[in-house]
C-alpha cells in the first residue's frame, strides 16, 4: 500500500469510527457527499447522499445554519458553535425537536489550494444540556423557596477549613461581610454557648 492508500485508509478509519457526525458536503450548494453514521441518528434520515443541505433540512434554512455555511465556503475561515440549539424536523411531519450541539464548519480544498466543500463535525449534548438546564430550574426553586422561608444557607469546606455563608447567614448572625474571614471558628463564635457541643458532634 503506498503512502496515499494508507492515508485514505485511516481517513475513512476516522470518518466511521469517530464519536463524532461528520458530513462532508460537496460545492456552494452544500451537497451531502460522506455522512458517518451519527449523523444519520442525529437527524432520522438515512436518503440524503447526493441532497443538498438545503433539500433535506430546509428547517434549518431559518435557522440561519446555510448562511454559515455559506460564509465558510466562501471565506475559509472555520465556524464553532457551543451548545447551539438546532430545530430538527426528525420525524418529516412537520414537528421540530430541540437538540443541542457543539458545532465545527470547516472548508476543505482541492490540490490547487481551491476551496471544494466543507467538513460538518458535531457532537449532540442534548441530554447534558437538558440536565444543566434542570438543575438551573431546581437551583432558582431552592433559591426562591429559601428566601420566602427566611432561611440562610451555608457550606463548610472540611479541607480549607472555611465556611460559605449567603446573604441570609450574615444577617442572622449579625456578623458583617467584610471582616468575616470564612473560618470555622468565625460560625463556632457565633453559637450560642449552650449549643455549642450538640451543633459541632452533628456537623462532625
Amino acid at each position: 500500500i503506498n503512502d496515499l492508500e494508507t492515508v485514505m485508509v485511516q481517513f475513512f478509519d476516522i470518518f466511521f469510527t469517530s464519536s463524532s457526525s461528520i458530513v462532508m458536503l460537496q460545492g456552494d450548494y452544500h451537497v451531502f457527499e460522506l455522512v458517518n453514521s451519527l449523523y444519520f441518528i442525529l437527524i432520522g434520515k438515512k436518503d440524503v447522499l447526493g441532497n443538498t443541505v438545503a433539500s433535506v433540512r430546509p428547517e434549518v434554512i431559518e435557522q440561519g445554519f446555510n448562511d454559515l455555511l455559506d460564509n465558510v465556503y466562501t471565506t475559509g475561515k472555520s465556524y464553532i458553535g457551543n451548545e447551539v440549539l438546532v430545530k430538527l424536523d426528525k420525524e418529516g411531519n412537520g414537528e421540530l425537536t430541540d437538540s443541542y450541539l457543539n458545532i465545527v464548519y470547516q472548508a476543505y480544498k482541492n490540490k490547487e489550494g481551491e476551496i471544494t466543500g466543507v467538513f460538518f463535525f458535531s457532537n449532540d449534548i442534548t441530554e447534558q444540556q437538558k440536565a444543566k438546564e434542570d438543575l438551573l430550574s431546581t437551583s432558582s426553586r431552592l433559591l426562591l423557596a429559601t428566601r420566602s422561608a427566611n432561611i440562610g444557607v451555608w457550606e463548610f469546606d472540611i479541607f480549607q477549613n472555611k465556611v460559605n455563608w449567603d446573604e441570609r447567614m450574615f444577617e442572622l448572625y449579625g456578623v458583617q461581610e467584610q471582616p468575616f474571614d470564612g473560618a470555622f471558628s468565625a460560625w463556632q463564635n457565633g453559637l450560642h454557648p449552650d449549643d455549642m457541643d450538640r451543633a459541632v458532634k452533628e456537623l462532625n
